[in-house]
Formats: C-alpha cells, structure tokens, sequence
C-alpha cells in the first residue's frame, strides 16, 4: 500500500491496525521491519511514526506465510480477510483499546456507569488535563457526566476511573436494544487533545 500524509500532521502519531491478517504475518514500512503476528486469528497494530516520510510516498508491505498446509480444521482463506485502519492520534491520547464501560450496580432509579479510561502521554514532558466522560441518551441528551484533574509524566500511561450516575435508565434487552453514547474527552482549558465515542447498552444478568 502506498500513501501520502499531510505535512501539517508531522506532530501527530500515526500506526497501522489489522483486525485479521492469516496467517504468520510480517510488516514494513518504508523498508523497516515492525515485527510479526504468529497464527492469524487476532488483531494487532504496529506504530508506524519513527518511519513516516511527509515529504514523498509511504510504502507499507505486508507478506503472509501460509505454506504449512493443513493450517485449521476449516477453510480460513489466506492473506488481509478483515479491514486495515491507519489511526492518527495526538501526543497525549486515549489508549488502543483504551475505554472500558460496564454497569455494576442498577436500581429502577437509577444505574451507575463505570468508565476505565487508559491515557497515554507520548510527549517527552509532563502534561496536566482534564479527562471528561460524558453519557447521551438514546434521544442524544447530555444526562451524565463526570470531569477529573489529570498529571501525566512523559512516556507514561495511565487508567483512570469514573462513576457515571444515569436516572431511570432504559434497559438494554434484545426485545427493546437500547443505546447509550459514551463520549470520553481529553482536553486542556486550550486544547482539545482527543475524543471518542462508544455505544454502550445498560444491563444486568
């Protein structure tokens, strides 16, 4: 795959994600080697920044080994079977994976929404922000939120978390599907650093 980035992205972060590559996969860009994902049934990423050139062409390679025949014991299909995504996030950013919502405790008045946020600072100093999580109703109202300070040091991750209060939720059942929006903000007084939304359903068993 070749590809061109916008030059007034140089500050930004960028990596490559495979929801599914079978099987025995190897990665390049721009003819460094990113490394290998044994097997095929899994997805994975690799950071591509270090290697990017925002001056020419980026040329990503891909090479599958699936000679060792039988490999499963039901037809799998050979090579990139699932999408491909190039992410760009900002240096202090919210984590791969990095939002994790569940409900541990509902009553007929109300439902609390735990939200594990992992956030990470790829910059090379300290940054103070404030991590927001934000929940919508299905009629995309703002009817939960919760705001908390954050010091994070360079290179560090961190995973903080929050008690989210929803009034006479709607439960999530398969005769009546109900969604929620979870809305998860890094930003400064400034800046905002990055955002992302996950649907969430209000549920227990």
């Amino acid at each position: 795959k070749n590809f061109t980035l916008d030059k007034a992205d140089r500050s930004s972060m960028f990596s490559i994600e495979f929801d599914g590559v079978y099987e025995n996969s190897e990665v390049w860009i721009n003819g460094n080697y990113l490394g290998k994902r044994p097997f095929g049934y899994i997805s994975f990423g690799y950071d591509l920044t270090p290697y990017l050139d925002f001056k020419g062409e980026n040329v990503l390679a891909v090479r599958v080994d699936n000679s060792k025949q039988p490999s499963a014991r039901w037809y799998t299909g050979c090579g990139i079977y699932r999408h491909v995504w190039l992410v760009k996030t900002g240096r202090l950013h919210i984590d791969r994976y990095g939002v994790y919502a569940t409900t541990p405790k509902i009553t007929e008045d109300s439902a609390t929404v735990r939200v594990r946020t992992t956030i990470v600072n790829d910059f090379d100093e300290l940054k103070e922000f404030y991590l927001v999580n934000e929940v919508y109703s299905p009629e995309n109202k703002l009817i939960a939120s919760f705001e908390s300070p954050v010091q994070l040091g360079a290179d560090q991750r961190v995973e903080n978390v929050q008690n989210l209060i929803v009034k006479d939720p709607e439960l999530w059942s398969p005769d009546n599907p109900t969604l929620y929006k979870l809305k998860t903000i890094i930003r400064s007084e400034k800046d905002l650093f990055d955002e992302m939304e996950t649907n969430i359903g209000i549920r227990y068993f």
